[in-house]
């Protein structure tokens, strides 16, 4: 409980009354201050005694709407206050929204006036950041009627918003500029399990667990094919995502990194609905920021999808500039090509050789660099518990190809099989459909290299992009055949 001035005015009335009687001898004025010393003392009391009824009987409602929104809109914000019976005092009651939320401005809070007892207040907050976000209980201020005194004290209900970040729309899944179907909304059916032991490969089904996908046999057959099971053991799927810097590309909210997201949250749908074990590991330019192992508690996926929508870029801010993706492939050998080029000169003695040698000489400080690469590093590192029976899916770019295709080599011999899904720089990059011939051009190239990483056993990789981008750069390569063929004609 606080005093205001009027309570310091009034208590300096009677010590004046009360002085005033000493000095002049004149003792009804005593009579006065000790009749302001009871009056306050009365106040006090009954005060007292109001407000603790209020914050029994006082009913004060937040709510918002809606409660789940994707970073950047708006919520409406009520704050609704009732009494049984009209207030004895004048009330204040306001509310203080999380400090991620942007204020409008509009006014957050309530007066209940004396003798009314319902009042009611709206205003709307933005939020720009997501995450989940809770409100704190309101708070009361009470004033007595003579004005004396007044309190605090917090009261209410509690909402929580559920903030998600911007995702991605139209998303593109597949093979070669082909729609790839990406069904997550799996269903254990009759005696078939999710073992090691593969029973047959067949058409899917709706359904069908996507992680049973053969990705292969449903490039080959141009339509979604499962290979099943005998019942053994379940699978588990380990998510490898990388957000190092190059991920940042793209508009906000359609980035690299949010359409990997969003086919990463799939893969834990898919094993929330299965009950079957399912893992993450971040990765970014200084190595490993997120490691958690597959389990298979509904708790823990909800941990998993909170750790997938927190991972950002290492630099969202960061210009990203252009350099051809097929430069490295074409200038740097692979670990094992260095290897058995380097051996074949050892004694050879020719001028060639000669020449040769001191370019070779450099195979193990090249290795020792691939060691040293982020993604390769996690996961020679990092190796699944049960490698017979843990998928690995890979979520990346094609930024870094040198490392990326040793990690996918490494990652397949540590894991039953390997899914890579790979963003297109090309299809992300600003002004690229500028001129669409060269990004056509760069599309082919990173189809090359896509295939490429197919060429090691159960390794299937995939495009990942805006459906829209892509169709824009395939689209045009068929209108300049058309131009083309009606000119020769």
């Amino acid at each position: 409980m606080r005093v205001t001035r009027r309570f310091w005015a009034t208590i300096g009335l009677g010590g004046f009354l009360a002085v005033g009687a000493m000095v002049v001898a004149q003792p009804i004025l005593l009579v006065g201050a000790a009749g302001i010393g009871a009056f306050i003392l009365a106040q006090q009391a009954a005060f007292a005694r109001t407000v603790h009824q209020l914050s029994d009987d006082l009913t004060i409602v937040q709510s918002v709407s809606p409660t789940t929104v994707v970073a950047g809109a708006d919520i409406d914000v009520a704050l609704e206050v009732s009494s049984p019976s009209p207030s004895p005092v004048e009330l204040s009651i306001s509310t203080t929204p999380p400090l991620a939320a942007a204020d409008s401005g509009e006014q957050r809070t309530v007066q209940l006036a004396v003798n009314d007892d319902t009042a009611r207040q709206s205003f709307q907050l933005q939020w720009p950041v997501a995450g989940k976000y809770e409100f704190t209980q309101a708070t009361v201020t009470a004033s007595d009627r003579a004005g004396f005194f007044e309190t605090t004290f917090s009261k209410g209900s509690t909402p929580t918003v559920t903030v998600k970040p911007r995702q991605p729309r139209d998303i593109h899944i597949g093979l070669g500029g082909s729609q790839v179907a990406a069904p997550f909304g799996p269903q254990q059916t009759n005696d078939r399990g999710s073992g090691f032991d593969p029973a047959e490969i067949r058409e899917y089904v709706p359904g069908d667990p996507a992680r049973q996908i053969d990705w292969k046999a449903t490039a080959r057959m141009d339509s979604p094919h499962v290979r099943t099971f005998e019942a053994e053991t379940d699978l588990m799927t380990t998510l490898l995502i990388d957000h190092r810097s190059s991920m940042a590309m793209g508009d906000h909210g359609e980035t690299k990194l949010d359409y990997a997201r969003q086919v990463a949250l799939g893969f834990i749908a898919d094993a929330q609905q299965t009950d079957s074990p399912c893992g993450l590991t971040a990765i970014t330019d200084g190595g490993l920021t997120v490691q958690m192992p597959p389990e298979a508690r509904k708790e823990y996926y909800e941990r998993l999808r909170s750790a997938l929508h927190a991972i950002k870029p290492v630099d969202e801010d960061a210009t990203m500039t252009h350099t051809p993706e097929s430069t490295a492939s074409q200038t740097v050998s692979t670990p094992d090509q260095a290897r058995k080029r380097a051996f074949r000169l050892q004694d050879e003695s020719s001028h060639f050789a000669t020449h040769l040698r001191p370019f070779f000489d450099s195979t193990t400080q090249y290795i020792h660099r691939i060691n040293e690469e982020p993604l390769y590093h996690t996961i020679r590192t990092q190796p699944p518990r049960d490698p017979e029976t843990n998928i690995a899916v890979l979520l990346t770019d094609d930024s870094n190809r040198v490392e990326l295709r040793e990690a996918v080599k490494l990652a397949r011999q540590q894991y039953t099989q390997v899914l890579v899904f790979l963003t297109p720089t090309v299809l992300f990059e600003p002004g690229t459909l500028t001129d669409l011939s060269t990004a056509y051009t760069r599309y082919l190239d990173f189809e090359s290299f896509r295939r490429d990483l197919m060429q090691t056993r159960d390794v299937t990789a995939f495009e990942v992009g805006p459906q829209d981008r892509l169709n824009a750069v395939l689209d045009s390569q068929t209108a300049s055949q058309g131009v083309n063929q009606g000119a020769s004609s």
